[in-house]
């Protein structure tokens, strides 16, 4: 029951982070529909690049100690401690943010002109650059919730304070004339916002500002997060490196149509981004205490909970890429199609292995990480530079799929040897094979006939009827789903004995 115990506090502290998530990536999908349809490819394809440089540029600067508060946090129970890892951590990550932005500031034209052949591009990374500091400062508050366990400020500033400040910035730059300009500088104003609203989290939910003496932590904090740091900007490389190569090698059009890919790929991320925000610390507590076997345990529940939901979602976006593109999008971005099938590929696979970077991260193998995605970064620099002077937005979608591969077979490889951790589990493989085989004959019908809305309406309904029969059949509901279906009933005070009666029906 402790096993089942440990799975279900951090489901329920997932499911708040999940619906935020939904949340975010829902109004953050729908701002980018936006911005795609009334920029256009190319305009557009010059935004991403800035998103991506801001995103590499606030990695970098803090030093993955971000990463380092949430591991110690937890650890300490002194408030004098608690305070000192903060104040440490803050006042690095002070200092490199705003240096970093002043350099990225001045030599923007110097980039514009000499990286991207396009001096279109330096008032975007101007604007980009006044946004680093505060979306550094941004990444510091989470970390710093993650470590008091506190889901809710995290929720709402990275979930719904950010994008909603966002979107409404970019609906009111759509009122009075869209310009690639104008959206970056919407950005840079709800990083603003957001960043006030986390001033104010760490007053209320932390030791930031209590009138206590602080027991600083510099040496164990840059010992543990600049290995980190390096790991974590190894690993932006397959997400940016291939879009930036791309915008080296290839025009703006060509971005803007691999930029649309990354928003639905990222769809998949949904579930495994929920429970990595829990799972680290909890995680980091068992190896803590020694507890192997419920970390195993644990490990084996979360990978199941994180692929029943995402498989079907992988399925639509691998079997019917032109159809979701076209729909969200509009038709100037069809031509994406084929790079968002091998994407997602490489988003399943991740998915397969379960949270194992966060678990290597929990038992301190920080050293393992940096090597692991320095590898896999490397390789995937160099395919995308073989790749995408010949194949476009398409060669980066296969260099992105194979580093992914490789990173994660070497991170699940060392944690089992470690640890003896794995995602393989009966339920798992017993689900992908079933809807597998149901998608493929769904494809293989509307290739041969041209469905209308209704019958792909049809054919749904009666995949996720099969889907959830399958899911109950294969002995995916078991102690831990129980004690969660009870934990619901007496936090929502209803009766799911219907639910259960279903259940037990198809179980059968």
């Amino acid at each position: 029951m402790a096993q089942a115990s440990d799975s279900v506090s951090i489901v329920s502290g997932s499911s708040l982070i999940f619906i935020g998530t939904i949340f975010e990536l829902g109004i953050a999908f729908i701002a980018k529909i936006f911005i795609a349809r009334y920029l256009g490819v190319y305009d557009y394809g010059i935004v991403s690049v800035g998103i991506i440089v801001l995103s590499i540029s606030t990695t970098f600067v803090v030093l993955g100690l971000h990463h380092g508060v949430a591991r110690y946090l937890p650890r300490f129970k002194q408030a004098s401690d608690k305070r000192g890892i903060l104040l440490s951590a803050f006042s690095i990550t002070t200092v490199t943010s705003l240096l970093l932005a002043f350099c990225l500031f001045i030599f923007a034209d110097y980039i514009a002109i000499n990286v991207f052949s396009n001096l279109s591009f330096s008032p975007i990374l101007k604007v980009f650059a006044g946004a680093v500091p505060f979306a550094a400062f941004i990444r510091m508050v989470i970390g710093s919730m993650q470590g008091e366990k506190k889901a809710s400020p995290t929720v709402f500033i990275q979930n719904i304070v950010l994008p909603s400040a966002r979107f409404i910035l970019i609906i009111i730059v759509l009122l009075i004339g869209v310009s690639a300009v104008k959206v970056a500088w919407a950005y840079l104003l709800a990083y603003a916002i957001a960043a006030l609203v986390g001033v104010y989290a760490l007053y209320r939910y932390t030791q930031m500002f209590k009138k206590v003496t602080p027991i600083y932590h510099f040496r164990d904090l840059t010992y543990f997060s600049i290995p980190l740091a390096i790991s974590t900007i190894m690993a932006l490389l397959f997400v940016d490196a291939d879009t930036l190569i791309l915008a080296y090698f290839q025009p703006a059009t060509e971005v803007g149509l691999y930029a649309v890919i990354y928003p639905l790929s990222a769809l998949l991320m949904i579930f495994l981004n929920s429970f990595t925000f829990l799972s680290m610390p909890a995680l980091s507590e068992l190896h803590a205490q020694n507890h192997s076997l419920r970390m195993r345990k644990m490990y084996l529940v979360i990978t199941k909970w994180i692929f029943i939901p995402t498989f079907p979602l992988f399925l639509a976006l691998f079997f019917f890429p032109n159809t979701l593109i076209e729909f969200f999008f509009g038709n100037d971005y069809t031509p994406a199609s084929i790079g968002l099938s091998i994407l997602s590929l490489g988003f399943l696979f991740h998915i397969l292995t379960g949270v194992n970077e966060s678990t290597l991260l929990a038992i301190g193998k920080t050293k393992h990480l940096l090597a692991n995605t320095t590898a896999a970064g490397i390789l995937n620099i160099i395919l995308n530079l073989i790749l995408i002077p010949q194949y476009s937005f398409i060669g980066a979608a296969i260099a992105t799929t194979l580093s992914y591969i490789c990173l994660n077979l070497l991170h699940s490889l060392e944690l089992y040897w470690m640890t003896g951790i794995h995602p393989i589990s009966k339920p798992v493989i017993k689900i992908s094979l079933v809807a597998t085989a149901m998608a493929s004959l769904v494809y293989l019908l509307s290739v041969r006939i041209d469905l209308n809305n209704l019958q792909l309406l049809l054919f749904t309904l009666i995949f996720g009827l099969i889907y959830c029969i399958t899911i109950f059949r294969s002995d995916a509901m078991g102690a831990e789903e129980e004690l969660l279906l009870s934990q619901t009933e007496a936090f929502f005070g209803i009766n799911l004995d219907p639910l259960r009666k279903t259940i037990n029906f198809f179980s059968r």
